[in-house]
């Protein structure tokens, strides 16, 4: 990486660029409290009934007085810094939007002297609160820059990022704006549980539902649900760092450090190449499979079919399991946008960005014969790029478990008592066998298939995604990493080679480890379900199948979430944020940092059985 894309000055010398270094950071820290009061007014400006209509205008003072802070703010930051060029270039995007505001203030009211236009003082408010909620957006980024520069455990991080995402999820679906009325009917939040859970479910990219998403929630309800998904399948740390490369923002070596540990890249010099692929492989791919996935609904207004196919580009690459059909994609199976374009998003998805970008190079050297000459992942410039074992591993157990998972599906379901096409149960095999892996889709009633078939899913759910992904589960790498080491036991063998190479011991602990953790994670969550549930409620396997789907952010279901009482959903909240999170990774969070031992006992066997 060059010096252009790391430095290695922390980010809070960004203010030591300033002729007043005491006054500051009291200037920030006004700054920052205008801003969350400036939001929460915004907020209750619009989704609070009563308040929204009796305070409107004195919320949409507070507001504007917010934002009038932040600009004397950055006015005094620019008097007072002593390069201002430099300081433009850092800040460049904040003073665009603060210029964009002023000139429309000016205008606005130009506008309102024509013939017929009548500019209200809530123009004013609006175009406020939009630039407020940009500003905002800009100090949640630095805010993110700074815990990753901060040395802190990205364990940790990664834990607080997502209990501070399903909070803000939480709170914005609770809103009455959030919720779907009838035309008359009084605009009422959703309860806390309903919010809770499925801000929980869309920022851990599962897809249980304990309400029809397209009917229950608003199109502002969507938005919210989208973009929790959108963030949780990317990661906080992700999306920030996203948007600060985009803004061509310098990183800082502690920064880039923590986010490579975040994206398992391979090096320090690997990130930022990394942060360019997840920006443009998102992009493209949920653009493109939008504009495929809008075929399906060619009764809709143009507007409405886009933000369907998005919205479900969305929920399938970050394998959510989202939909915005109460019934999903049941009976839709034979489509060729849900049979070819919804499992290739998935697969996509599922198969980690660093998988894709090793795969996209080694094409590109294997067509032209070297490699490129910028940054590069996993070569040196101008060698043929390889594939890693990583890579491998997950191309063959991804493809491994696609085939056996159709075959076993269509095997298992042949004594289904549903008459189907012999055309139409593999594709439903092919589907299912996609979306029980982490993306929560159907084409069938879950709840019909058969218990043989039910069983076979949850192994299939259990093994998920693959690492660095948007995907949940055990990961593939670590199912192949377990599976090879059981057949080097079987063989005698004390080390696990495969591909003329040799799995270091540590990795082949951590996999069995992170097997033992999720299996006790599982174990545990189906104890808890039926302690609440009680006996003859619901069906063992359900509940087992609920609890998987769970655990592994899976997010199939037998249609069982919703009538589970509100302890079992709490339970399956626990699950899922374990699941997203990972168990071994909570446990690290907790335990903090901690030195390698510099001792070894005696060695000592024990007797196997």
């Amino acid at each position: 990486m060059s010096d252009r894309d790391v430095v290695s000055i922390p980010l809070s010398l960004r203010s030591r660029d300033t002729r007043a270094p005491k006054t500051l950071p009291y200037v920030d820290r006004v700054e920052r409290a205008a801003t969350v009061t400036g939001i929460v007014a915004a907020i209750l400006r619009h989704g609070v009934g009563e308040v929204s209509t009796l305070f409107a205008w004195e919320l949409g003072i507070v507001v504007s007085v917010a934002f009038v802070v932040i600009l004397v703010g950055e006015v005094l930051r620019f008097a007072w810094s002593i390069d201002r060029w430099w300081h433009v270039r850092q800040n460049a995007f904040v003073l665009g939007v603060l210029g964009a505001w002023t000139v429309a203030c000016i205008v606005v009211p130009v506008l309102a002297e024509f013939p017929g236009n009548a500019t209200p003082a809530g123009d004013y408010f609006r175009l406020t609160e939009i630039a407020l909620g940009l500003v905002a957006l800009l100090h949640g980024v630095d805010a993110t820059r700074r815990l990753a520069a901060g040395g802190r455990n990205p364990g940790f991080l990664l834990v607080a990022t997502f209990v501070v995402l399903i909070a803000v999820g939480t709170t914005l679906l609770m809103l009455p704006g959030a919720r779907r009325v009838e035309d008359g009917a009084e605009r009422v939040g959703a309860p806390f549980r309903v919010a809770v859970f499925t801000a929980t479910s869309a920022s851990c990219v599962t897809g249980l539902i304990v309400v029809p998403t397209g009917s229950y929630w608003s199109d502002f309800g969507h938005i919210v649900i989208l973009c929790l998904f959108q963030i949780g399948g990317l990661g906080i740390m992700t999306c920030g760092a996203l948007v600060a490369a985009t803004l061509g923002t310098r990183f800082g070596f502690r920064e880039v450090n923590t986010l490579g540990n975040l994206l398992d890249a391979e090096s320090v010099g690997a990130t930022r190449t990394l942060l360019k692929t997840i920006f443009v492989a998102t992009l493209t791919t949920e653009l493109v499979g939008g504009l495929v996935l809008s075929t399906l609904w060619p009764d809709l207004p143009v507007g409405r079919r886009l933000f369907q196919g998005f919205f479900h580009s969305t929920s399938a690459f970050c394998n959510a399991g989202f939909s915005l059909e109460d019934d999903g994609f049941l009976g839709w199976g034979t489509r060729w946008q849900v049979t070819l374009a919804v499992p290739a998003l998935i697969v996509a998805g599922g198969l980690g960005f660093a998988v894709t970008y090793n795969v996209w190079l080694w094409i590109r050297t294997s067509l032209f014969g070297s490699a490129p000459h910028h940054s590069p992942l996993f070569h040196f410039p101008g060698e043929r790029v390889r594939l890693t074992l990583g890579t491998k591993l997950v191309l063959a157990t991804t493809a491994t478990l696609l085939v056996v998972g159709t075959f076993g599906y269509y095997l298992l379901e042949a004594p289904s008592p549903v008459p189907a096409k012999v055309g139409e149960r593999w594709c439903d095999a092919w589907f299912q066998s996609v979306t029980f892996r982490t993306a929560g889709f159907n084409t069938v009633d879950h709840g019909d298939q058969q218990p043989a078939t039910k069983l076979f899913a949850m192994v299939l759910m259990f093994v998920g995604a693959s690492p660095g992904s948007t995907g949940g589960g055990i990961k593939t790498t670590t199912c192949a990493i377990a599976v090879l080491a059981v057949a080097a036991a079987l063989r005698g063998h004390a080390r696990v080679d495969v591909g003329h190479r040799t799995v270091p011991a540590g990795q082949v602990t951590r996999a069995l480890t992170v097997i033992a953790l999720g299996l006790t994670a599982l174990v545990g969550t189906i104890l808890m379900l039926l302690v609440f549930e009680g006996e003859g409620h619901h069906d063992f396997l359900d509940l087992c199948y609920e609890a998987t789907s769970a655990t592994a952010t899976v997010g199939v279901s037998t249609g069982l979430t919703g009538e589970l009482r509100p302890p079992s959903q709490y339970v399956l909240m626990v699950a899922m944020f374990l699941g997203r999170v990972g168990p071994l990774t909570l446990l690290l969070a907790l335990a903090g940092r901690r030195g390698d031992v510099r001792y070894q006992y005696p060695e000592e066997p024990v007797s196997l059985g």
